[in-house]
């Protein structure tokens, strides 16, 4: 294990996604000359996980091999000098807030482990995104190349299988339904979506579920409401799936497409909430640990949509930089949630979508061309290169 002292003040910031990056760049045009900050993310490209739902449904849906949801994050930071800025690709496995440390195992682009180091740290930001249930590549599992591996595992069960359920019926499970749907139609797959709720997007207003509803099942989908897989077995390779109501549902492929974990395993615990993610105050400031901070999937905030990262890490920075230059409390910025549009397609086809934007349910047509064409894809890689935020804007 090789230790990193370093001898100017740094920040360590964990994660280099849709949080990760922008914020990397805010705090580079900003720190105090005598600063360093050290990235830490086991991928050298972000995912663009936005289209997750048409990515996973089949191969070359935007460009070869998806390419295009993969833009390099490096490129970006070649401005910044040595002593400035260091991009360690591996993940941390480990903290030692007592001692200002980090220990960081890296790895490569195949996912083969390499150094542990331990990184000392001035202020460290966690910005560690979170896990999908069961490993699935609706959020990263690890670096560019392991993603793309799994995904690719996914496309093959996915033409191979007969039967398909889906367990979770939030945007991510309407959005996969759809385009599932929509790619197999005619083709004679069965496609089930399982809702605990009474209706789809159980978490929003109930004529916007019930239009989603409406447009899966023009799809071909079955919808089941108020259940959730209770058993699950294997029986001559088939799934069992034993739901809450009784009913026996035998499949070829299980999807689970709830339960997003925060990568926050190598944290003690004491930092953590009952969901896992850092405990943080109205500033984003750990409620344990004075110079820890977090921000997007990683924070104990109530609502963790990417396009909610922006106030998230603009408050970070402020208050970051605030607390090197020994700024009061009281002109310490506070983080606001606030209501965001919700914005979700359904398989991709014209018109074919809902929403909801304050008290409005979005137009099917709206939704389409809003994001149903292309997931936003095509900002991806200047969200990579630091010169925009997820939702729009400039960084």
């Amino acid at each position: 294990m090789t230790t990193t002292t370093n001898p100017t003040p740094t920040i360590v910031l964990l994660g280099a996604a849709f949080s990760g990056i922008p914020l990397a760049h805010k705090l580079l045009r900003s720190l105090p000359s005598e600063y360093k900050l050290i990235l830490v993310n086991p991928s050298t490209h972000i995912y663009w996980n936005f289209a997750a739902a048409r990515i996973l449904s089949k191969n070359d849906q935007f460009s070869t091999n998806n390419s295009d949801a993969f833009p390099p994050l490096i490129p970006g930071f070649s401005t910044y000098a040595d002593t400035r800025f260091e991009f360690v690709q591996g993940k941390a496995t480990a903290l030692k807030p007592e001692e200002n440390v980090v220990v960081v195992t890296e790895n490569d682009d195949d996912g083969n482990v390499g150094a542990v180091r331990e990184v000392a740290y001035t202020h460290l930001i966690v910005a560690t995104g979170s896990a999908a249930a069961d490993g699935w590549p609706f959020k990263s599992v690890g670096s560019h190349l392991q993603t793309q591996r799994k995904i690719a595992e996914i496309h093959t069960l996915v033409e191979a299988a007969a039967t398909i359920v889906l367990s979770g019926a939030g945007a991510t499970g309407v959005e996969t339904a759809g385009e599932l749907a929509t790619l197999y139609k005619g083709s004679g797959k069965k496609i089930y979506l399982l809702s605990s709720g009474d209706r789809p997007l159980p978490m929003i207003r109930e004529d916007v579920g019930k239009a989603a509803q409406k447009q899966l099942e023009s799809l071909g989908v079955v919808v089941k409401n108020g259940v959730r897989v209770s058993q699950e077995t294997e029986k001559d390779g088939k799934k069992v799936l034993v739901l809450s109501d009784g009913e026996t549902i035998e499949a070829d492929l299980h999807i689970p497409t709830f339960g997003l974990v925060p990568n926050t395993q190598f944290l003690p615990l004491e930092l953590l909430d009952e969901t896992k993610s850092v405990k943080v105050n109205k500033h984003m400031q750990s409620t344990v640990v004075e110079n820890i901070w977090a921000t997007g999937d990683a924070a104990g905030v109530k609502d963790k949509k990417s396009i909610t990262v922006k106030p998230m890490l603009e408050t970070v920075e402020h208050n970051v930089l605030a607390a090197i230059r020994g700024e009061d409390k009281t002109k310490w910025k506070e983080y606001k949630e606030e209501p965001t549009p919700i914005l979700v397609p359904i398989g991709g086809g014209f018109a074919m979508g809902t929403g909801i934007l304050g008290s409005w349910r979005v137009w099917g047509f709206l939704v389409w061309l809003l994001k149903g064409r292309s997931y936003f894809i095509g900002n991806g890689k200047n969200v990579a290169l630091g010169k925009q935020y997820p939702g729009g804007g400039k960084v």
